[in-house]
């Protein structure tokens, strides 16, 4: 059997403004009937309005049609767009942004009919688009090239269609994605992974060059075998399947350019090219734990990738960010802890009562009756009231913010502190009750 290949180059000049840009996508094509095909270009942008993202999406795509082998042009169509819709991830974790602060990916399909003659070189069609470069990429943007081959229209043959988006992953999380494509003709498909076609200037996709396309450059450590980089674990795609394994390893953004080849009676009669940009987050382990020293709060949670954000319990209101909050104003205050990919997930400590010398709350009796510790100064004995709140656990801190005596079963519920092993200075009486931390002075002498 004589091997035809039909290469379609689809190239678009898309403009791209600050609200809008391309993250990859495919060409794709179906037969009608006769030489009558349908071409389906599918591209995905990020786009920064997640209600208003179908008016940034461009609303047209141009395609040319070059002969495989010699590079004559066959024809140029302008392809419409038939739909946009927001890519819905298979995860709704915290590896996810909120459409709020990052806005969303757009699905965006183009689609229109040629048609071809009978041609045994076969075609090329490509989709030429300024995308936005991640951190495998040296360039913040480029121009890429998304590539299809098809046999001689002769054989009234569908190409694959691929069934995956892009995707958000978590770092050190393994993930697998099944079912890459399927073919409505029973071909036999081949995959791997390549590196994306780019070109250096526009419009010169719109000819293939004698020695084809360029190849994307990728960072040191990067290649289309790395894609997640050489600290993490190489991806695995099973070539028949197409079953894909990965376990990237280091947050960041990186493209992963698939091929899957289409295969008929023993000869290859065509591939689709495939780009992704990913999203890989590293998700930090939170305690939600708040330590009180003075009148200064600090927050436990201080590794690289959490945001703290601290809240006043009475009203709801932001009152600062960072690792660290020294209030103003006596009162209750909580942090909220923000991580994940654009602070996806969210997490809120108890309150804890802080104490604000001169703010006219004497320092036995927390605003109202809400802790009162006596003696002060105190030799042996402090006695705790909280009113009529439970009272869970006490503990006395030292101006260091270390514990140095925890309450036991007994004390708590005698509601008396024996402070006579504690050696004389300046402490801080901490009182857990109702989901509630409260903070008083204390002296011991």
């Amino acid at each position: 059997m004589k091997k035809l290949l039909l290469t379609v180059v689809l190239s678009a000049a898309l403009k791209i403004s600050l609200a809008c840009y391309s993250f990859g996508g495919q060409i794709e094509y179906s037969w009608v009937g006769g030489n009558t095909f349908e071409i389906t270009a599918t591209v995905y942008y990020h786009v920064t309005s997640p209600t208003l993202y179908s008016n940034y999406v461009p609303s047209s795509i141009n395609v040319c049609v070059f002969d495989r082998i010699t590079n004559t042009q066959g024809l140029y169509r302008q392809l419409n767009k038939k739909s946009v819709q927001k890519v819905i991830h298979s995860s709704s974790g915290c590896e996810v942004p909120r459409d709020s602060l990052y806005g969303c990916i757009a699905k965006a399909v183009y689609m229109d009919t040629v048609s071809l003659p009978n041609n045994s070189n076969g075609y090329y069609l490509s989709c030429g688009f300024m995308a936005i470069g991640f951190s495998s990429t040296p360039s913040f943007n480029f121009n890429s090239i998304l590539y299809t081959e098809m046999p001689d229209p002769a054989l009234h043959n569908s190409s694959p269609k691929f069934n995956i988006d892009p995707e958000y992953y978590l770092a050190d999380k393994p993930a697998t994605q099944t079912s890459l494509a399927v073919d409505t003709d029973g071909d036999s498909l081949v995959y791997y992974l390549t590196t994306p076609f780019v070109c250096d200037t526009f419009p010169s996709y719109f000819l293939k060059p004698t020695n084809g396309f360029a190849l994307m450059k990728y960072n040191v450590g990067y290649s289309d075998s790395l894609p997640f980089g050489n600290s993490s674990t190489a991806p695995v795609i099973d070539i028949n399947s197409g079953s894909l394994q990965i376990y990237p390893q280091t947050p960041g953004g990186f493209i992963l350019s698939l091929v899957v080849e289409e295969w008929r009676n023993g000869i290859k009669i065509g591939e689709v090219h495939k780009e992704l940009r990913n999203h890989v987050t590293y998700l930090p382990s939170v305690t939600g734990l708040v330590n009180l020293v003075g009148s200064t709060l600090f927050s436990q949670d201080t590794v690289v990738g959490i945001q703290s954000r601290w809240i006043d319990c009475n009203t709801g209101t932001q009152v600062g960010w960072g690792h660290t909050f020294t209030p103003t104003i006596s009162g209750s205050y909580a942090v909220e802890l923000r991580y994940g990919y654009y602070g996806a997930c969210t997490d809120t400590s108890n309150c804890t009562y802080v104490v604000v010398a001169g703010t006219g709350i004497n320092d036995q009796m927390l605003n109202a009756n809400k802790l009162s510790v006596f003696p002060n100064p105190a030799s042996e004995k402090i006695n705790i009231d909280l009113g009529n709140r439970n009272i869970e656990s006490v503990e006395i801190v030292n101006e260091l913010g270390m514990v140095v005596h925890f309450a036991n079963p007994s004390e708590i519920s005698r509601k008396q502190i024996d402070v006579t092993a504690i050696a004389p200075g300046i402490y801080f009486v901490r009182v857990s009750g109702n989901n509630t931390i409260y903070s008083s002075r204390v002296v011991v002498k």
